[in-house]
């Protein structure tokens, strides 16, 4: 019975494994900004990702990805997602039109803790982080 258990869930954890690769394949970065020394504005690394609307609307993927994506290497990282990728920033200055259609970001802080993902409510409804 115990046997039965085990196979049924490396099984399962296999499945989702599967599922997670394939979610995390529909992530693509554009481009990436790095700052040249920490004294600017801007974070020690930005990656600009897009993404499909029905993948961005699984929150828990977009964090996974994110934070698999900033690693432990850099102090400070954001992560802006699009859905739109006509409409993507692929460095910076972010254009108002490209502001506009960003549907979430993600920022981690080593020296804070700072570890967020937010979803934004401007853009289309097809365009928001979560819509449906």
């Amino acid at each position: 019975m115990l046997r039965q258990l085990l196979f049924a869930a490396s099984i399962a954890a296999a499945v989702l494994a599967c599922r997670d690769a394939r979610m995390t394949s529909a992530f693509h970065e554009l481009g990436r900004f790095h700052a040249r020394d920490m004294h600017t504005l801007y974070p020690d690394i930005t990656h600009f990702v897009v993404t499909p609307e029905s993948v961005m609307a699984n929150r828990t993927a977009a964090l996974a990805f994110s934070r698999g994506l900033c690693g432990e290497r850099e102090e400070v990282c954001f992560v802006f997602f699009w859905t739109d990728g006509s409409r993507a920033a692929t460095g910076f200055p972010l254009s108002d039109r490209e502001i506009s259609a960003m549907s979430a970001s993600y920022r981690r802080n080593h020296s804070t803790g700072a570890d967020g993902f937010q979803c934004y409510n401007f853009g289309t409804v097809a365009e928001r982080c979560g819509a449906r």
